[in-house]
């Protein structure tokens, strides 16, 4: 016999299964994007935090290099 689903359930599921992709492509992004700068991020922040941490990183680490560039 069948087990019929309820739409709830389901939905739950799908839910579920899109924030675990969300947090593994945040994962992924981090990895990459951070590369050689190794920096703890807390677990806790928000995508959007994280994200904010790592573009404001790499824009920090591009500055440095232009500056070892010039001198």
């Amino acid at each position: 016999m069948l087990k019929i689903r309820s739409g709830t359930n389901n939905l739950k599921e799908k839910m579920s299964l899109k924030r675990k992709e969300t947090e593994k492509s945040t994962q992924e992004y981090l990895k990459v994007s951070m590369k050689e700068v190794l920096v703890p991020l807390p677990t806790k922040l928000s995508l959007s935090a994280n994200i904010d941490l790592v573009q404001r990183e790499r824009r920090r680490t591009e500055r440095e290099g232009a500056l070892a560039k010039e001198s």
